[in-house]
């Protein structure tokens, strides 16, 4: 059996996943419905020598903005909203473990994250939730998750234990070394408290012909590491458009949350 530390750093593992890196959806406009085609008919009488008034003109619609390519049309801070509902229930569409059962009665319809990435004109980034929001929201995802997960701690305790033994509460928070399931809780939120900068990303980018390449570093406990990720993406004016994935790395977003759409605050 798993140490008490690795049992509880595989929960909160859970956590990252569930919630850490998330997006946005936009809702895609609906197709306009097709105009039915209607058969021509022949005209029956001749036209009359009387000329037909000619009709008015209607004014041409101004075409709508094309995206933008150039580079430096990314510079700046950009931000959604994120709702961690629709994250979840797009990480469980492609979760292959089983795991993503335990969480089909969670309702996390109101936890919302502020998702920011700063882009500079050095070819630097920085990909940083907002803080507050993002502890307001994992507070709310513990106090969901903490049930789900004692009676799936209690589950996996019963299943390694000998043949006719009663698996308690008492046994299983004493293996975790904690005295309660709120401590449980706690202790995600604290580890949050302790090292915020874990949420922060700093790297490079490059922006070409509609292609943003990330190469960012990651740090959390004293190491690094640098993982690419690159996306098709389209800027319209204070509009920033991730239209899909190319390369995915461990903070990608679920595929089903493309189209993700950014606003610029600065």
């Amino acid at each position: 059996m798993k140490n008490s530390k690795s049992i509880i750093a595989l929960l909160i593992a859970v956590l990252m996943v569930v919630a850490c890196f998330a997006a946005c959806k936009k809702d895609q406009p609906k197709p306009n419905d097709e105009p039915e085609k209607t058969e021509e008919v022949a005209p029956t009488e001749e036209a009359t020598a009387e000329p037909t008034a000619e009709p008015t003109e209607e004014p041409t619609p101004e075409p709508t903005a094309a995206p933008v390519n150039d580079p430096s049309a990314i510079i700046g801070t950009w931000e959604c909203s994120i709702n961690l509902a629709d994250v979840m229930t797009e990480g469980m569409k492609q979760d292959e473990t089983g795991m993503a059962q335990m969480f089909e009665n969670v309702d996390l319809s109101d936890a919302f994250v502020i998702n920011r990435y700063t882009f500079n004109e050095d070819g630097t980034y920085v990909y940083q939730p907002d803080i507050e929001s993002y502890k307001t929201a994992m507070k709310q995802v513990i106090d969901e998750l903490v049930p789900v997960l004692k009676e799936y701690m209690m589950s996996m305790f019963q299943a390694v234990a000998e043949e006719g033994q009663e698996v308690t509460e008492e046994m299983v928070l004493d293996a975790l070394e904690i005295d309660s399931w709120d401590e449980l809780g706690e202790q995600m939120i604290g580890n949050i408290d302790e090292d915020p900068d874990q949420l922060i990303i700093n790297g490079t980018y490059t922006f070409e012909d509609g292609r943003l390449t990330l190469d960012g570093i990651h740090t959390e406990d004293g190491e690094s590491e640098t993982e690419t990720e690159i996306y098709q993406i389209s800027v319209n004016g204070d509009e920033l458009t991730f239209v899909s994935v190319e390369e995915a790395a461990s903070t990608t977003y679920p595929e089903g949350m493309f189209p993700i759409v950014f606003k610029k605050v600065a």
